[in-house]
């Protein structure tokens, strides 16, 4: 079966035949328009169809994502504590083992900063990350204004909305 824009060009053409007739429609020309017409609305039928399965899906997955990123922190936070409990109960009772694993402790250090706006220079590392962005709202007014920017123009856009 032809797509989208196939029947629409099919469709087109028989609305021109129509016009170079000067409005005179034979019935086959007119057969061929309606036929066209419904392969149009049909397939433009389906087009929506599919356009709202995608959606759905997108959402569907939007949402699994979701719910996925609150299973992590949720088994991160329980491993924690489990890891927790069992280091207590490595120190309190010296377990060392256990079946084929084996426990222990050990230390280890790390540097708390409460503030970094109180520390001295010497202290302080400074890093940049640098990103680029086009100030689209500014280049809009000053295109608008007429002020010609290289690389730059206004495009308009039409967006689908299917209810």
């Amino acid at each position: 079966m032809a797509n989208l824009f196939q029947i629409s060009d099919e469709f087109l053409n028989l609305i021109y035949q129509a016009e170079e007739n000067e409005g005179e429609v034979s019935q086959e020309l007119a057969d061929q328009i309606k036929l066209s017409e419904e392969n149009l609305i049909e397939k433009a039928g389906n087009y929506i169809g599919v356009i709202k399965m995608k959606e759905g899906e997108i959402e569907t997955a939007k949402k699994e994502i979701e719910r996925l990123q609150k299973f992590i922190k949720r088994e991160e936070r329980t491993v924690e504590w489990l890891k927790n409990n069992l280091k207590f109960a490595v120190k309190e009772f010296d377990l060392k083992e256990v079946g084929n694993n084996k426990l222990s402790t050990r230390k280890s250090s790390s540097v708390l900063v409460e503030d970094v706006e109180t520390l001295p220079s010497e202290f302080v590392k400074e890093t940049t990350k640098t990103t680029k962005s086009a100030d689209k709202k500014a280049i809009k007014e000053a295109i608008q204004e007429g002020k010609n920017i290289e690389g730059c123009s206004i495009v308009t856009k039409e967006t689908l909305k299917i209810s």
